[in-house]
């Protein structure tokens, strides 16, 4: 059993560092109109809705956040704290819950522009509603797009099996 339970965590470590490398090293390539997509909050929103437990979206959250903060260590924390209230709201669903990927998609979106709210408050708050206009709302639609594309892709593959 701890063996499972170690084994876990460090496919998820693992898994972290390699969508925060290729989100570091792709990113900014993959830029429209200044919205960039965020792989790294997109595997937390997909972990938190799976599991059915919120403490597990909290560390995920805080895990993930705490890997983002490394590379910009002025706002070190921010991050952490945003995708740790996001790990754990999202962590509350009941796994029971029978979630279509309409409702997945509307809460990544909501779930986006509600870490946003919470980083920029704590970094930038000054330019609060320049970046939420500007920043957030662009990439929580592109965020979205591609986790749209990505249900579809494996809704597809569970229909033919």
């Amino acid at each position: 059993m701890v063996k499972l339970l170690i084994s876990r965590l460090l496919l998820e470590f693992f898994l972290i560092l390699l969508l925060y490398v290729f989100q570091s090293v792709f990113l900014d390539y993959m830029e429209i109109l200044g919205a960039k997509p965020d792989f790294l909050f997109l595997y937390l929103c997909y972990r938190s809705l799976r599991e059915d437990n919120p403490l597990y979206g909290t560390g995920l959250g805080f895990a993930i956040g705490f890997v983002q903060g490394l590379y910009s260590p002025t706002t070190l924390g921010a991050h952490a704290f945003a995708k740790t209230i996001v790990g754990f709201v999202l962590g509350k669903n009941d796994s029971r819950t029978s979630w279509n990927e309409f409702f997945t998609l509307v809460a990544i979106f909501f779930s986006m522009l509600g870490h946003d709210l919470i980083y920029y408050i704590f970094t930038n708050w000054k330019a609060l509603v320049y970046n939420m206009i500007n920043i957030s709302i662009g990439s929580a639609i592109y965020t979205t797009g591609i986790a749209a594309v990505i249900l579809f892709i494996f809704s597809g593959l569970n229909n033919k099996e």
